[in-house]
């Protein structure tokens, strides 16, 4: 087991993280579970929550901000789904939420992800504004108690611009 401790923070505790890196519902527990929440709610980077199929369960303000542009006006010529703009997030497939980047790569990254790997790569995402955004993107699995993965973690990072 990795330990990461900060002691920057006051009353900062020490965690145990595997050493494939996958964090594991039980960490969750309790007040962490509600800590974990808080910190994916205040990020300024663009925060998922999946089901292993691909469906968004969560999101936070970042990322609400960017699909609500992305969902009232999708790109012309959308690919993934999202042509007719209508419809909530949670619920939907991830790759219908981010109708310029390649249905095959989100895909073939998320049966990655899957696998029990933490995957990063870019993609063209949705941006506020309604602007799409090349974003580095960091995939990591959730597994609960037995080790099955049971949620899937994307934070998007803005790293550039797409002038298309």
């Amino acid at each position: 087991m990795n330990k990461i401790m900060s002691s920057r923070l006051p009353g900062a505790s020490t965690v145990s993280l595997p050493a494939s890196g996958v964090f594991r519902m039980e960490d969750a527990a309790g007040s962490n579970a509600a800590l974990a929440l808080a910190l994916l709610r205040a990020l300024p980077d663009s925060v998922y929550l999946m089901d292993p199929d691909g469906r968004v369960t969560f999101m936070n303000r970042a990322a609400a901000a960017c699909l609500e542009a992305g969902l009232a006006h999708p790109p012309a010529g959308a690919q993934n789904g999202a042509q007719n703009g209508a419809g909530a997030p949670h619920g939907r497939f991830w790759w219908e939420l981010w109708p310029e980047a390649p249905v095959d790569q989100l895909k073939a990254q998320l049966a990655q992800s899957l696998e029990g790997d933490f995957c990063e790569f870019e993609a063209i995402c949705p941006g506020a504004g309604g602007w799409a955004q090349l974003c580095a993107v960091t995939l990591a699995p959730i597994e609960d108690m037995t080790g099955q993965i049971t949620k899937l973690l994307c934070i998007a990072r803005v790293s550039g611009s797409d002038s298309a």
